[in-house]
């Protein structure tokens, strides 16, 4: 598989204006745009994924800045995944869970979810932490994205230059795998061992999973 274009955890001015730059000097031509992460880059899986279950998400203030509406956003208006797509004349990507077909994915897929930890819930759970309150883990969302994959390959029929003029955002991901076990009372101290891992499951899912 060709690779495609990566942005990971940059710091959000750094990310604007190297987006504002790249979309000026026309130095790379996005048509398709795939997201993992969490709340920050989540556009309604979450929501999608409760149901008719209540959450605050779905009631206003959310959404009320841009759409008027909730969207599923953990937003008053667009995310920093809206502002990407608009430079790139791009449509806002659809969350995964909502596309009724393999139309609404033509230009992308965001698979983040709110919640999500990069870690899977069997990590915490093996070190006596209760599972985080959604199983949606950068391995499911990796799992979502291969599935998805091979129908965008054959509706588009472009074969590898799918993924060569694809933009993959990877993050923000790995800040639930911290505080939700510190939100149980677990130290400061233990809660700094699971860094490696947190990193190590991110960089495995980059390198072996997408490219």
């Amino acid at each position: 598989m060709a690779p495609g274009h990566l942005l990971f955890s940059l710091h959000i001015p750094t990310l604007t204006i190297l987006i504002l730059l790249l979309s000026q000097t026309g130095n790379c031509c996005f048509t398709r745009i795939f997201c993992f992460g969490d709340s920050i880059s989540d556009t309604g899986n979450y929501l999608k994924s409760i149901g008719d279950g209540y959450h605050p998400i779905r009631y206003l203030p959310y959404g009320e800045t841009y759409f008027g509406r909730p969207t599923g956003r953990f937003c008053d208006g667009r995310l920093i995944l809206d502002f990407i797509a608009e430079a790139y004349g791009l449509p806002f990507i659809p969350a995964y869970l909502s596309g009724n077909s393999i139309e609404d994915h033509l230009h992308g897929a965001n698979f983040a979810v709110g919640g999500a930890t990069a870690l899977n819930n069997s990590y915490f759970e093996s070190k006596g932490i209760e599972a985080s309150w959604t199983d949606y883990s950068l391995g499911t969302q990796l799992e979502w994205f291969k599935k998805l994959l091979p129908s965008i390959l054959e509706e588009s029929g472009c074969g590898s230059s799918v993924m060569r003029n694809a933009l993959f955002v990877v993050g923000e991901i790995g800040g639930n795998d911290y505080n939700h076990p510190l939100f149980q009372g677990r130290t400061l101290d233990e809660v700094r061992t699971f860094v490696p891992d947190v990193i190590r499951t991110i960089s495995l899912t980059i390198h072996g999973g997408m490219f």
